[in-house]
């Protein structure tokens, strides 16, 4: 699947089961901001549990450009891409039987 495809697909998915049966799975780098926490960890947070726009995103992490929050989630989608599909084949199966 693309890229594209990808990121659209996990942005329809419920946040629910993002945050339970995904975030702790997937590879972030090791970047942490001040607090300690991963940036990461936290962009996908924002993105794809809170929904929020790579703008908004780029606000709270205190990036300069919303362009560095893209860029940052095409790298966590592409590093977990096996996973991500796996989830949302599962994601699918689990929502057509309810």
């Amino acid at each position: 699947m693309e890229l594209k495809d990808l990121k659209n697909k996990l942005k329809k998915c419920q946040p629910y089961f993002t945050e339970k049966d995904l975030i702790n799975k997937l590879y972030f780098s090791e970047e942490t901001n001040g607090d300690g926490q991963n940036i990461e960890r936290w962009i996908f947070f924002y993105a794809f549990i809170r929904k929020l726009s790579d703008n908004a995103i780029a606000i709270r992490l205190g990036f300069l450009a919303k362009q560095t929050v893209n860029k940052r989630i095409k790298k966590i989608i592409n590093e977990n891409k096996f996973l991500i599909e796996e989830f949302l084949s599962n994601y699918s199966q689990n929502v057509d039987k309810i």
